[in-house]
């Protein structure tokens, strides 16, 4: 759900975001989209990105679907930079700070889903099991590089994310070092299934208290959630 809220940032009218001088919005890379001819193909599997319309004309609707975020914040989207500036749409140098921050992000979905195969791809993800495990210290980088970009910009103004997204990310990143800390021991006889830390979880437990007494008291929610 972090995904959507920084894939927002890149669409708002609001502020244009920059990192070492280089701009990153949305718009710029839906063109590029446009220029490579792949918005006029119309069957999904011939197509070469996973780019619709609904991943860049956003109403209340798509703002809310997560994998539409998770597309755009991908490898694809760094693929789709690359064959734009090899086409002659561009120079890559002008969009090294965007690649960045997309390898960030696709690398923390990628260790907070803790999935390793995906569509026979060895992601090199695991369930973190010491606080001492790759991942942890992974996590701590994606995040420097956050603060690395708040820093450039000056702090919280219109070039950077907002204050909440970017709060959000280092209570992602210090939430679960803080539980592989506390919780897991050195020998690695423990798990930490980081996928589990998210909000689905909560998600759920709401509705199965919703579907047993949608009109349940704090007593029987305290119950519930024991």
């Amino acid at each position: 759900h972090w995904v959507k809220k920084f894939r927002n940032n890149l669409c708002s009218t609001k502020r244009l975001l920059v990192f070492n001088g280089q701009e990153m919005q949305l718009s710029m890379y839906q063109k590029m989209w446009e220029m490579l001819g792949d918005h006029n193909i119309a069957t999904a599997s011939l197509r070469k990105y996973k780019f619709t319309w609904d991943h860049w004309l956003l109403n209340s609707y798509n703002k809310m679907r997560v994998f539409l975020a998770m597309h755009v914040l991908s490898q694809s989207m760094i693929a789709m930079i690359k064959d734009a500036c090899e086409a002659g749409h561009g120079d890559i140098e002008d969009h090294e700070s965007f690649i960045q921050i997309v390898s960030a992000v696709d690398r923390l979905v990628d260790i907070m889903n803790a999935q390793r195969f995906k569509n026979g791809k060895d992601k090199q993800v695991f369930q973190i099991d010491s606080p001492f495990h790759p991942h942890v210290f992974e996590l701590f980088d994606i995040l420097r590089v956050f603060e690395e970009w708040k820093e450039d910009t000056g702090g919280f103004t219109k070039e950077f994310i907002t204050s909440q997204t970017y709060e959000d990310l280092v209570w992602m990143v210090f939430g679960v070092a803080g539980v592989a800390c506390t919780y897991l021991d050195a020998d690695e006889s423990l798990k930490f299934h980081q996928v589990r830390s998210g909000t689905d979880i909560c998600e759920h437990l709401f509705a199965m208290m919703r579907n047993i007494n949608p009109n349940a008291t704090l007593q029987q929610a305290r119950q519930c959630a024991s």
